[in-house]
């Protein structure tokens, strides 16, 4: 029976920000140089408009029909077990646009961007780049099989990406208890194509933690270890 062997693997938090015209996502592209990868969703939060002007250009850029509620829903699309691409809604927000006419907004200070600061690999500190922004080293375990090649940092890798963070201002519509999903244990697995995204107006917030690993390239089968 073939043996698995992770070389090195590394979790860290994972937040991804989504509009409906910036979905988020990972492709078998980013996974052909024995890297595997996993990801759990715990928290998925939603920030509408942040003013009926707002709601309007997304409504004229879409076609989309004037609502006095907007359903907008929280999606990962993945590739099943059947070889088809299927889509899990994972959080619905209800969106009353009277909400808007009347909210309160509520600032928070600009952050300098990280790509001035010096990002590592020139990578886009945001989503997966957060969990990819260092080098990953071998584990013990494979140090007494004899010298450990030369393994290039998982951020050097992975595809530059962006989210929809580059863009949001620093004003935000405060929030209200339906504006939250909670307690969530979503698991999806990162060796093949999936994608996070939204169907509605404003931006969604995914929030957990993503595992990335590197596998032997040797070998026929792998895991990704807990």
């Amino acid at each position: 029976m073939p043996k698995t062997v992770v070389l090195a693997e590394r979790e860290s938090s994972f937040v991804a920000t989504v509009r409906e015209d910036t979905p988020y996502r990972w492709s078998a592209v980013d996974f052909s140089l024995h890297l595997i990868g996993s990801l759990r969703l715990t928290q998925i939060t939603y920030l509408p408009p942040t003013s009926l002007e707002e709601l309007q250009k997304y409504e004229a850029a879409t076609g989309v029909s004037p609502a006095p509620v907007y359903s907008v829903r929280a999606i990962v699309r993945t590739v099943t077990a059947n070889n088809k691409a299927e889509d899990f809604v994972l959080a619905c927000f209800p969106l009353e646009v009277s909400r808007l006419a009347k909210t309160e907004l509520f600032t928070v200070p600009p952050v300098a961007k990280r790509s001035e600061a010096g990002a590592i690999d020139g990578l886009p500190h945001t989503g997966i780049a957060t969990a990819a922004a260092s080098a990953i080293a071998p584990t013990d375990s494979n140090s007494a099989s004899g010298p450990s090649p030369r393994l290039p940092s998982i951020s050097s890798l992975l595809p530059q990406r962006h989210d929809a963070f580059e863009n949001m201002a620093n004003s935000f519509v405060l929030p209200c208890p339906s504006d939250v999903a909670l307690g969530l244990n979503v698991h999806v697995g990162l060796d093949g194509f999936t994608e996070l995204r939204v169907e509605g107006p404003g931006v969604v917030v995914f929030s957990g933690a993503e595992k990335l690993g590197i596998v032997s390239s040797n070998k026929c089968e792998y895991t990704l270890l807990s």
